[in-house]
């Protein structure tokens, strides 16, 4: 028979052996990316901030199948996703920016705007959207161009304005002589 303090020895190396094999078995187990129950997550298991869900908005195109007389000035919406985590704003400015997709070309929807168009600024101020472009916009010629070009910047914005102001387009920070035709 093996004497007490042996015993307790046999003991105590099993448990610590145990408890080794057990802290090796939980770094394999979050290694391979679970969590183990009774121990913190990991770093990538905490909560994450809530997603925002998708937005849908309403850019404005031209369409002169459904502006057969070309008034110039008749827009049409569209609607397009802004990616979860995007300022509506800002996906709304960058979606009309990037133009009509090829179903809606193949419909006769099309856009004024210059493609390499730059953003400058883009702020909203007292319910008064303000978006300042690159030298890009100034070189629209013809009043038609221009207030095509004013109508689809006007009308995609005009969602993030409050009824009583109004959205400011300026060309380099110049607000007058910006889309004058």
């Amino acid at each position: 028979m093996i004497n007490s303090g042996r015993a307790k020895l046999i003991h105590l190396v099993l448990i610590i052996v145990l408890l080794g094999a057990l802290g090796f078995l939980a770094l394999v187990w979050r290694d391979a990316g679970e969590s183990v129950p009774g121990l913190p997550p990991l770093a990538n298991d905490m909560a994450q901030p809530p997603v925002q869900p998708s937005a849908s908005v309403e850019i404005y195109l031209v369409n002169n199948n459904l502006d057969p007389a070309v008034t110039c000035t008749k827009v049409f919406p569209v609607t397009r996703i802004v990616s979860p985590g995007t300022d509506s704003l800002r996906g709304t400015l960058e979606a009309l920016l990037a133009g009509p997709t090829a179903a809606e070309i193949d419909q006769g929807y099309g856009s004024i705007l210059p493609r390499n168009l730059t953003v400058n600024r883009l702020d909203r101020l007292n319910g008064t959207v303000f978006v300042d472009f690159g030298p890009e916009l100034a070189k629209l010629a013809g009043s038609c161009a221009v207030s095509f070009a004013r109508a689809e910047i006007e009308q995609t914005l005009a969602a993030f304005a409050s009824a009583s102001t109004s959205v400011v387009i300026s060309v380099n920070g110049n607000a007058d002589e910006a889309l004058q035709p």
